[in-house]
C-alpha cells in the first residue's frame, strides 16, 4: 500500500510539474517549482511597500533591501533577479489597479495613492530597480494594451510585470517569436477573496488582470492569437 501510495505521489508530482512548466519550459529555475498550470508562487515575507517607504523616498527601499539582501536572495536564488523580482512585487502588492488621474510616475506619488495602471506601476518599478544597480528597459504595445518592465539578468534579458507580478525569462520579442520560456506567477490580491474589495474594482470598470495575467506567460505559443509590435515605454 505504502508503495503504491509513493509511485502515485511520484506520478502526480511529474505531471502537476510538467503542466507548471509547459512543456518542459524550465530554463532558469528557482527554489519555487511550478504546482500547476498557472506556476503560483504564495505571499511572500515582505512588508508592504507604504511601511518600507512611508514617505516614497527610494533610499528606504535599497536600505530595506540591504538590510535583508541575504534573506531576499535567497529566496530567489540570485541576486540580480532578485532584486528585481523585489522591486515587481513591492510595487505590485501596494496599489490596486484602475485609473488614475494625474498618474503618479515618481515612487514619493505612488505611495498612498489608491489607484494604478500598467504605465505607472513600470515607472515606479524602474525606479525601484535602477536605485538597486539594474540595468532596465521598459516597453508598451503600440496599441496602447499594456507596459511592462524588462531587466537585464546576467547578460540576457528578462520580464518582471508588476501589473500582474509575473515574471518570465525571455525578452517581449522571445516570446512572440515562440521561444521557450519559464515564468513565475508571483501572490497578486486581485485573486485572493480575503483581500480588500478594491483590489477587484477593475473587474466592474470592464478591465480584466487576472486574464491577462493567465495569458502573459504564453504569448508567442497560443496557434492563431496575434499581439501588435511594441516600442519602448513613454509617459502619456
Amino acid at each position: 500500500m505504502f508503495l503504491r501510495r509513493l509511485l502515485l505521489l511520484l506520478i502526480t508530482g511529474v505531471l502537476v510539474f510538467a503542466a507548471g512548466a509547459h512543456a518542459g519550459f524550465n530554463a532558469v529555475p528557482l527554489p519555487y517549482t511550478p504546482t500547476g498550470a498557472q506556476a503560483l508562487v504564495p505571499p511572500l515575507p515582505i512588508p508592504p511597500l507604504a511601511e518600507i517607504a512611508p514617505t516614497g523616498d527610494v533610499n528606504d527601499v535599497v536600505a530595506y533591501w540591504n538590510a535583508n539582501a541575504d534573506t531576499l536572495t535567497e529566496l530567489f536564488a540570485d541576486e540580480a533577479r532578485a532584486k528585481a523580482l523585489f522591486a515587481m512585487y513591492i510595487v505590485h502588492v501596494a496599489v490596486p489597479y484602475g485609473e488614475t488621474t494625474p498618474p503618479p510616475y515618481t515612487l514619493a506619488e505612488y505611495v498612498g495613492r489608491d489607484r494604478a495602471h500598467c504605465g505607472v506601476y513600470t515607472f515606479v518599478q524602474r525606479e525601484i530597480s535602477q536605485a538597486l544597480g539594474l540595468t532596465v528597459r521598459g516597453y508598451e504595445f503600440v496599441d496602447g494594451y499594456h507596459g511592462w518592465l524588462e531587466a537585464e539578468i546576467n547578460g540576457a534579458w528578462e520580464i518582471f510585470d508588476s501589473t500582474g507580478n509575473v515574471w518570465i525569462s525571455q525578452p517581449m520579442s522571445a516570446l512572440l517569436r515562440g521561444e521557450a520560456r519559464d515564468y513565475r506567477m508571483f501572490y497578486t490580491p486581485v485573486l485572493d477573496d480575503d483581500a480588500p474589495a478594491v483590489y477587484h474594482a477593475h473587474l466592474s470598470e470592464g478591465y480584466n488582470v487576472p486574464a491577462f495575467r493567465a495569458r502573459l506567460p504564453f504569448l508567442g505559443l497560443e496557434p492563431g492569437v496575434t499581439f501588435p509590435a511594441f516600442q519602448p515605454l513613454s509617459v502619456a
